[in-house]
């Protein structure tokens, strides 16, 4: 599920033209618009947090709660973001 080409802090895929922005203005490929503007963190949460914030999308999108809950629990420690 996690890799370099999938935002590093909720675990989104990447796609061109839908990236974070660094603190010039230009976009950066590890983060998502979601997550990363203007060279910061949008959200300033948890890990805990991240995944309450993310998990009403992924089930939106079609996937059982308690499996995307599962995905993200899993799949986050392994993202930059949540790396210390």
């Amino acid at each position: 599920m996690m890799g370099m080409n999938q935002c590093q802090s909720c675990g989104m895929p990447l796609k061109k033209g839908e990236l974070g922005t660094n603190a010039d203005g230009t976009p950066n490929e590890e983060y998502c618009p979601h997550c990363y503007q203007k060279g910061e963190y949008v959200h300033n949460v948890s890990m805990e947090e991240m995944i309450n914030l993310t998990l009403p999308y992924m089930v939106k999108a079609g996937l059982p709660e308690q499996a995307a809950k599962s995905m993200l629990e899993k799949g986050l420690p392994m993202l930059k973001r949540w790396k210390n």
